[in-house]
């Protein structure tokens, strides 16, 4: 089962700055992805953080 990496908290949505629950996967004003899982491991990050790679195992996931 994938780990949930940042799941807790309120944070801004990055597209349009809407307050969101940290266990949202899309923005509920917006439908912005705030999700992003890697193909390779599982691993599951809020959207938010920008990654390009996952932190978890290196696989490229934007």
């Amino acid at each position: 089962m994938p780990k949930t990496k940042g799941k807790r908290g309120a944070f801004r949505c990055p597209r349009c700055g809407e307050i969101t629950s940290g266990g949202l996967k899309s923005c509920p004003e917006c439908g912005q992805r705030l999700t992003l899982e890697c193909p390779e491991c599982g691993q599951i990050w809020r959207h938010i953080h920008g990654y390009k790679f996952c932190p978890n195992c290196g696989k490229r996931i934007a």
